[in-house]
């Protein structure tokens, strides 16, 4: 009887990774490039920006004084922000302008994604770079779907050989 939920459990946990990699692979493929239809502008005044590192990546929070919730610059594009320079010349209280999605997919749907950050004539997060970064998942994830396949099809193979063999 143990046997029989250790394999339930085994097939659902396999099911639920299956199912949360699918969706994150869906979202890279189908992530569309951004432009000014599936942005919106936000104009305020910088308050402070926090640089956040998890598992190496690093991410920004940007924080407006007209607004308490942050603005997330992601990991994905974080080596598109001049962050060194932005602290350097943006000032508390100075105006800048923030390009943020209207649309994030279904992974981060409440976070308002920043990709572009600009003050004056001077751009600190180019919304070029986003796109390319964008494209550059989108070809990878052909790759990272076979990979999952030929990954979840072997560990399936070698459970069910081992059973049958104990069978």
């Amino acid at each position: 009887m143990v046997h029989k939920k250790n394999g339930l459990f085994e097939k659902m946990l396999f099911a639920v990774v299956i199912i949360v990699l699918a969706v994150v692979l869906v979202g890279m493929l189908f992530t569309r490039p951004v432009d000014q239809q599936n942005t919106t502008k936000i104009t305020g005044h910088f308050n402070f920006i926090e640089r956040k590192t998890a598992k190496g990546d690093v991410s920004y929070d940007l924080y407006i004084t007209e607004d308490r919730k942050f603005y997330k610059i992601s990991a994905s594009w974080a080596d598109c922000f001049h962050y060194d320079s932005f602290i350097k010349k943006i000032e508390q209280g100075q105006l800048i302008e923030l390009w943020i999605r209207k649309d994030n997919g279904l992974i981060l749907p409440n976070i308002r994604l920043v990709v572009s950050v600009k003050a004056g004539n001077e751009s600190y997060l180019d919304p070029a770079c986003v796109n390319k970064k964008i494209q550059n998942e989108k070809e990878i994830a052909p790759f990272l779907i076979a990979g999952a396949l030929a990954l979840s099809c072997s560990i399936f193979s070698y459970r069910y050989s081992n059973r049958k063999r104990r069978t």
